[in-house]
Parts: structure tokens; sequence; C-alpha cells
């Protein structure tokens, strides 16, 4: 089939009696609804053009009498210097203005070619978002009777209207203005040189990229980005490229994990996750961690190796966040917080009481060494009780644990030394009362035992 049967015209048709035809065809052929449709029509439309310029027979100028020729000048070299004039200082806020004294003068073919020359030489957004907007040079459908524009200086214009969105969205997230992106995204799924098919997954490819390379991330955007955009892994053809996609939903799910840690971290809580995570990214030094994880139980601990868990296994790159690097740096301080110097030292206090009891009493050394393991378990019980009362009493003084710390390092030997009112006070607590039930000499036995403990974990570089 030849182009004028496409369009319906003879051969000896002019070229406006194409542009007019072809107006009214690109009714019937859009390129949304009949892609391979329009594709002829265009084809055949511009062939048609070609041959009515080739062909079309030359105008003979007929002879003027003598007496009133004059010098004429070619009329397309006056409609381009009438062209030239109007593009000559134009600035975006009256191009609309210059665009109508370009169409009074007849000259708007010329205008037009000049402005897209100016706007791909110059590079000025102002120019092309105008231009592209209100001149459908990108979507030549929508006017009636096309300019037949260089299709090289289209392409290049194409080009940087891609390179001008993708700056604008990567300028707002630099910002943080996501209301603004919100704004700006739905601006262009309203874009008229952004419909076909082709370029709107250029833009998701463009919104994919700009994403994964900006540092601020926000939730509620990319929510957003996936309702508008259609990004979803329950669509049969998801618009979000890969490997993007599976990058986009490990991230998301990264900072998602990293602001509801970070925000467990800030509180002040009894929650074992709250204080797990503030012990790996609380800010505050290393000695001061110290101290907040003598504070510890074993649900606090147990939240610790979860999250720690959670970080090597599923977010590595979150354990540089961490001090030193390592999740696990917390795990020589578990045994610390534990509260086996106090049992231990019954040990002794048990050798002070027997100590005492075979000076006073005519007891057997058998007998004697009989009954002390039986004493040291009995004064067990009351001092789990202690432990089970004072520790939960005493949770909320750990600033004021904090501010005893140098009066801590000397009473105890102990590295990190214990803290004051949560370890050193139930201790000699448990004293007084040996010292009621058994006496002085198993006191004394009980504290000389709880500061050689200390002593050899110092000499010995134990730690708990």
């Amino acid at each position: 089939m030849s182009c004028w049967e496409v369009l319906g015209l003879t051969r000896d048709a002019d070229t406006r009696t194409i542009k007019r035809q072809y107006a009214v065809l690109l009714k019937q052929y859009r390129p949304d609804e009949d892609p391979s449709g329009f594709q002829r029509l265009r084809e055949a439309y511009e062939h048609a053009l070609e041959w009515s310029r080739f062909e079309a027979p030359a105008d003979t100028p007929q002879p003027l009498p003598v007496d009133i020729v004059q010098p004429a000048m070619d009329e397309d070299d006056t409609r381009v210097e009438q062209a030239q004039a109007l593009i000559a200082g134009a600035t975006a806020s009256d191009l609309a203005n210059r665009y109508r004294q370009a169409t009074d003068a007849e000259c708007v073919d010329a205008f037009e070619a000049l402005l897209l020359q100016h706007c791909v030489i110059s590079a000025d957004p102002a120019f092309s978002e105008w231009a592209v907007t209100h001149l459908h040079w990108l979507s030549p459908w929508q006017r009636e009777a096309p300019i037949r524009l260089p299709e090289y200086r289209l392409g290049v214009l194409l080009e940087q209207m891609f390179t001008h969105v993708e700056q604008r969205l990567v300028g707002l997230l630099d910002q943080q203005q996501v209301e603004a992106f919100k704004a700006a995204l739905t601006e262009l799924n309203h874009t008229e040189w952004l419909k076909p098919l082709a370029r709107h997954a250029r833009i998701n490819d463009l919104l994919a990229r700009t994403l994964l390379a900006s540092r601020f991330w926000s939730e509620a955007l990319f929510d957003t980005l996936c309702a508008q955009q259609a990004w979803s892994d329950k669509e049969l053809d998801n618009p979000c490229p890969e490997p993007e996609w599976s990058q986009l939903k490990a991230r998301n799910a990264l900072e998602r994990f990293k602001a509801h840690t970070f925000a467990q971290a800030s509180l002040d809580s009894r929650d074992a996750q709250c204080r797990a995570a503030r012990l790996l990214f609380g800010d505050m030094p290393l000695e001061q961690r110290q101290r907040f994880a003598r504070r510890f139980g074993e649900p606090d601990w147990n939240a610790c190796r979860t999250l720690s868990e959670t970080l090597l296994n599923q977010f590595p790159s979150l354990c540089a966040l961490t001090p030193g690097g390592d999740p696990y740096f917390w795990r020589d301080w578990e045994r610390a917080t534990r509260p086996w110097p106090m049992f231990l030292a019954l040990l002794g206090m048990a050798a002070g009481w027997a100590v005492h009891d075979q000076q006073v009493t005519d007891h057997t050394l058998m007998e004697t060494l009989g009954m002390a393991p039986t004493w040291a378990f009995l004064i067990a019980i009351p001092a789990l009780m202690i432990l089970a009362i004072w520790r939960p009493a005493t949770d909320g003084y750990g600033e004021i644990d904090d501010q005893l710390a140098p009066l801590s390092r000397w009473l105890s030997f102990r590295r990190p030394s214990p803290l004051f009112i949560r370890e050193i006070l139930p201790c000699w607590l448990l004293g007084a009362l040996i010292w009621v039930i058994l006496g002085p000499y198993a006191f004394i036995g009980y504290g000389v035992s709880l500061q050689a403990l200390g002593i050899a974990q110092r000499l010995f570089g134990r730690r708990g």
C-alpha cells in the first residue's frame, strides 16, 4: 500500500493538503490506541511530504512591466529573518507572546526550528519546558499539523528533558522534601510527553535509580511510589526493573529496621528490646555502656543475642554502627552482671564461721565442716531474696550509680567496678545479715572473700 493510499490522497496533492489530511487521520490512529496504525500513518505522511516537495512544479515567474519591476527578497529568507528577530532576546516568560507574533507573521516553521536549536544548544530547562508543553514537540500527534523538526535535535532535547527531571528529583531528595517529591511525581504522571510506554518505563527506571543512589530514605515516600507506579510483586509485569526492585525492597526493610531500632535506643525504657538497642546503638562512650550493661538481667541479654544475630544475618551493613564494628562486643560483659561473687563469698563466710565454731564450741572438726555448708546454703536463700527485690527496685537509679562510679572504684577491686547502689549495697546488706546471724568471724570471711575475688579478677585480667 502506497503512502497516497494510506492518506487517501492523489499524487498531485500539495503540502498543505497533505498536512490537513494527516491531522484528520490522526484522530483515527492515535499512538496510544493504535501504535502500528499511527506508525504507518506517520511514515506515509513523511514520504508524501518528501514526494510533494520533490515533484512540486517550480513556479515560473511572469515578466512584469518594466516600469514596476522591483528587487524582490526570497520569501523563506524573509521568514527566517523574522523568526530570528523574535528569538533574539526572548525569555521564557514572553515565549507565548512571541509565538503569537510568529503565527501572525506566518514564520512559525522557522520560529520553532530556531527555538529548538536554541533549546538544544543552551539546555535551558525553562525554554524546553515551555516548548515541549505548549508546542507538543515530543508528542506530535497532539497537533493538527505537526511541523517537521530535525529528528536528531528532538532526540537530544528528549535526553535533556530526562536529565532535567532526574536533576529535579535528586535535588528534592537531597533536601529531604518528601511532599515536594510526591507532588513532582504526580505531575510527571500527568505529563504529556511522558505518556508513551517506552518513556514511562524509562521514568520508572530513573525513579528506582534515584532512590537507590540517595542517602536519604523515607518509607512513606517509597510506599507512595509503589502505589502510584504500581510497583508490586503481585503484578505480573512489575514496571519497576530488576535488580533495582529487589535492591529497593532490601533497602526499605533495612531502613525500617534501622529507624525502629534507633527509636528504641533513644528511649530510657526498662523493656528488654529497648535496652538491647540502647546498648548497641546508644550515644554513649564505652565505659558508660559497661556500667549500663551491669544493670542487665537475663531477659536483657537474651534481647541482645537476638538483636546481634539479626544484625549479622540480615542487616550486616549496620554492624559498622556498633562499637568496634562488632555486634557482639558485649559478650564478655554478660558474665559480669551475674551475682556469682556474692554466692562464692559465702564459702569464705562458711570458713570464717568454722574457725569461730572451733574456738567457742566443743564440736569436732568434722562436725564443724559438716555444718558449714548448711549455713552457706541457708544464707544463700535470703541472698536470693535480697537480689530478687533489690535489683528491680534500684533499676531506675542508673544516673546516680554513674555519679557514684569514683566511689565504687575505691570500695571494690573488680574492674570494671560494680555499681554502688545496684551491686555493692546488696553485697554489704547481706554481709550485715551474716554478722547478725553468724557473728563477726563469718562476716570477716565473707568480706575477705569478696575482695580476694576482686583482686584475682584484676590480676588475671578476667572481666566478670
